[in-house]
């Protein structure tokens, strides 16, 4: 679904900008893709373990937040930004 592409794509984000050199603690994990997975994907996860929390977090730093379902403008926004700039 879209919503778990954003999700997804929050964490890689948030992988692409973490820099070792800062204190956030959690950074390290963005780097592992099984955990992305189980985070954006798995259904029974406690809402306190480590997948649940550096996605609450990845969703929390893009801003997704709780979307409401007409979200129109804002989708076009998003997927402008998942294409990137032109080459």
């Amino acid at each position: 679904s879209d919503d778990k592409l954003k999700q997804l794509f929050a964490w890689v984000k948030c992988a692409f900008d973490f820099d070792e050199n800062s204190n956030d603690v959690y950074g390290y994990y963005y780097n592992n893709m099984e955990l992305a997975i189980a985070a954006v994907f798995g259904n029974n996860l406690p809402k306190d373990s480590l997948p649940a929390t550096l996605l609450a977090r990845a969703i929390k730093s893009e801003g997704l937040g709780k979307q409401s379902a007409g979200r129109g403008s804002r989708d076009k926004e998003w997927e402008e930004r998942l294409i990137g700039d032109p080459i």
